[in-house]
């Protein structure tokens, strides 16, 4: 299977994003009871987040789908779910735990509405929910906020094996495939949240599905594949000229930009020059654990120290420090042995086919 370090890279920048939008709620959080109007830097920063996790989704679809409708790779749907919980379960029960320590031992200073309601003391019944996934809503607030894309992203590791398969099959256009799904998942998303998500995932398999055509097309007119990118870049950042409303559907313009950026990445090699340096590559690599654990970490350095270090930007510069810290830990002792625990078996298995 073809990897592509610059998109692990991408991801790493699409993580930043969300740590930095997070600085944001010590002073701004749009879902208050009674939200206040942002200044421009509290604006700026809370948008990131949204564009990262957009970013996030259609690159999961991509790279997902891409071993089986590019790659060859036989869709075997217990063993896709399996792999996928592998990926990302272990490190999500860690950065769980982490979090439940970190609130069981939280301060008591007076911040936004999020931050105080981290302070709520957790039932075993919640922690239950949250090992087992049983309660998609799982008041996740009040321990981690960002676990509920992980919900979206274990959720579908159920449903991609039936997408890759229909678009593999050619049942229907892409284009048709693409409108049903749009269609789908401005209704669905009204009554199941992660519903609305679904089209982020199919986006990206979309793009899978016709990568070749799209890279060759790029390759062959550098004038298109910058335009592209240009364009895609205009629409993943679009809230910052347009829509605020954090609206779930405003989600798959995001969606299509990313779409654009991603196969411009791949065609570019000045931008894969500089998603390759040892700095970016890095946060790409640690970008899973980075997110897992920033904001547990963010509030529990707020609520013990927020006036002590000066308000947001020393609470945030702290906060960040030791986010990446733990993060890097997370992946070196814990997340990348158990992903390197299952590589010698499907390199042998992998071997004994090519023999």
């Amino acid at each position: 299977m073809t990897r592509f370090v610059s998109l692990d890279a991408l991801r790493g920048i699409a993580a930043l994003m969300v740590v930095f939008s997070h600085v944001a709620v010590f002073t701004y959080y749009p879902f208050a009871e009674h939200p206040k109007i942002p200044s421009a830097l509290e604006f700026v920063l809370w948008n990131l987040g949204a564009t990262g996790v957009d970013t996030f989704f259609v690159l999961s679809g991509f790279v997902l789908s891409l071993p089986y409708l590019q790659q060859g790779r036989e869709m075997q749907p217990l063993k896709f779910i399996f792999r996928r919980f592998r990926r990302l379960y272990p490190a999500y029960l860690v950065s769980l735990l982490l979090a439940v320590a970190l609130k069981h031992f939280h301060g008591t200073e007076p911040l936004t509405e999020i931050v105080m309601r981290w302070y709520q003391p957790l039932t075993v019944q919640e922690v239950l929910q949250h090992l087992l996934l049983l309660n998609p809503k799982m008041h996740i607030q009040s321990v981690n906020p960002v676990l509920w894309t992980l919900l979206v992203e274990l959720h579908m590791a159920f449903f991609m094996p039936v997408v890759i398969r229909f678009l593999a099959s050619n049942t229907m256009s892409s284009f048709t495939v693409l409108l049903v799904t749009l269609g789908g998942g401005f209704l669905g998303g009204f009554f199941v949240f992660p519903l609305g998500m679904v089209p982020l995932f199919v986006m990206g398999a979309l793009l899978a599905l016709h990568h070749s055509e799209v890279q060759d097309a790029f390759q062959k007119s550098p004038l298109l594949r910058n335009a592209a990118f240009l364009l895609g870049v205009a629409l993943v950042f679009h809230r910052y000229w347009w829509i605020q409303e954090d609206l779930f559907f405003i989600r798959y313009i995001s969606a299509f930009g990313a779409t654009l950026v991603i196969p411009a990445i791949l065609a570019s090699p000045q931008l894969q020059r500089f998603l390759q340096t040892p700095l970016v590559s890095w946060f790409g690599q640690i970008s899973y654990s980075l997110y897992l654990v920033h904001l547990p970490i963010l509030f529990f350095v707020a609520s013990h120290a927020y006036s002590s270090l000066g308000g947001s930007l020393g609470t945030g510069l702290v906060g960040m420090a030791l986010s990446v810290g733990a993060a890097a830990l997370l992946h070196r002792w814990f997340e990348k042995p158990v992903l390197n625990t299952s590589r010698p078996i499907r390199q042998k298995k992998e071997m004994v086919h090519a023999e």
